[in-house]
């Protein structure tokens, strides 16, 4: 039984922007990812996760050509950067394992195989596009702060 329901939206953010809401969400083409993710207390798991490739999703607005980073944010404000070669081999996880993730896992959920655990982030709001300088800190456009809720798989 769903504890929560999937309502809202992820907005997508480039040159354009574009919400995507929930129910759309379920209705887009879907790629599964096998994944072990290793959270913040060690412990390491493997599971499959299904949902829109983010390359398909990011391709909805215009992506500016120097574009070097994604930062994902979830409803609560955390947020990661990065690399978009390697955040576009992701999926914005509804499913785990087989089953629907609901609101209270982390509907929607940012998934890129290899990508520390608590990286892969819970209840997606934004994926945005990203130009970074050259030296310039990926990490300057994160917020990582763990009080802001349960950040644990």
């Amino acid at each position: 039984m769903e504890r929560s329901t999937r309502s809202g939206s992820v907005r997508l953010v480039g040159e354009t922007a574009r919400a995507v809401d929930h129910a759309t969400l379920e209705g887009l083409p879907a790629r599964e990812i096998s994944a072990e993710i290793v959270c913040s207390s060690g412990d390491r798991y493997r599971d499959s996760w299904r949902g829109p490739p983010i390359d398909r999703l990011i391709e909805r607005v215009e992506v500016p050509v120097e574009t070097t980073h994604l930062t994902v944010t979830a409803t609560d404000g955390f947020r990661v950067c990065i690399g978009a070669i390697d955040a576009l081999e992701g999926v914005l996880a509804t499913h785990q394992g087989g089953q629907r993730l609901s609101v209270d896992d982390g509907y929607p959920r940012f998934v890129v195989a290899g990508l520390e655990g608590p990286r892969t982030v819970k209840n997606v709001a934004e994926i945005g596009t990203l130009a970074l300088a050259p030296g310039e800190d990926p990490e300057a456009h994160e917020e990582l702060r763990l009080d802001r809720g349960d950040r644990s798989l």
